[in-house]
């Protein structure tokens, strides 16, 4: 259920939390993560926050990203995502000034192997950094890395993720990325595709593909003025000079039969 846009929801212990009209917490869930003591964590379009939830299902914490990830409708805090319900009002304006898009928030999660850092990834670029639909520069996207060797969640990475392009009727879009798997503490899988496109749709993928990601030698940006919404890192969706992002090198086109059966893997 989309967020009212404007006001929140407080809860003692909990940042400022995205609330429907009912009252309760609104979470658009992209993915999860099972810890080893059963607990799990839960990544979010909305906010777009990581929560983290009990094994029997209760809220527990909330992390709340840097501010330039926080969706601001006239300088506010605003969740709502244009998706009102019925007799719901829209928000306006419709889209955000700064922060996440519309329905492009925290899409992809994991651990690291030694399960001692967690690792979330933007779908797609925020409004201030090229972030406004499909056909808008809004390739680079941000990936976030917390500490969890603490009591508390400490943010201890963030690097600018170059998403690809595609074609479609003539047109250069951005595939936006839906899945993030990590390899290690410099590497991970990201799956980037056309979005609504492919099985059970109307209109054949074009862009399907499985892309390793390495950090290495990316910039941190995590406690600059990056982190700022009136400081993007890609303004009009042209990377900053200073910082260098993940490389990024193609494993599988899953439209492709040929590297498809290089996996085993058929559509």
């Amino acid at each position: 259920l989309d967020p009212t846009p404007t006001g929140s929801g407080q809860r003692p212990g909990f940042p400022a939390l995205p609330q429907d009209y009912n009252g309760r917490v609104s979470l658009d869930a992209a993915r999860i993560v099972a810890n080893a003591d059963g607990t799990f964590w839960v990544c979010d379009e909305y906010g777009p926050y990581i929560y983290k939830f009990s094994a029997a299902g209760k809220m527990l914490a909330a992390i709340r990203p840097p501010e330039a990830f926080i969706p601001q409708r006239q300088g506010s805090d605003s969740f709502a995502a244009n998706s009102p319900g019925k007799g719901q009002s829209a928000p306006s304006p419709v889209e955000h000034d700064t922060g996440r898009q519309n329905n492009q928030g925290l899409e992809g999660l994991g651990l690291s192997p030694d399960r001692r850092s967690l690792f979330a990834l933007l779908q797609s670029a925020t409004r201030q950094d090229g972030g406004n639909g499909g056909s808008s520069p809004r390739g680079n996207t941000r990936l976030l890395v917390y500490d969890l060797t603490g009591t508390v969640p400490v943010l201890k990475g963030e690097y600018v993720v170059p998403l690809p392009t595609y074609s479609a009727k003539g047109v250069a879009r951005v595939a936006a990325q839906s899945e993030l798997q990590v390899l290690s503490n410099t590497r991970i899988l990201v799956l980037a595709r056309d979005g609504g496109a492919g099985r059970g749709s109307e209109k054949a993928s074009v862009y399907r593909r499985v892309l390793v990601y390495d950090l290495a030698a990316a910039t941190n940006i995590a406690g600059t003025a990056f982190d700022r919404p009136d400081t993007p890192v890609a303004p009009g969706g042209v990377l900053d000079a200073s910082v260098k992002p993940a490389t990024r090198s193609e494993l599988v086109d899953l439209i492709d039969p040929m590297q498809r059966s290089r996996f085993g893997l058929h559509n």
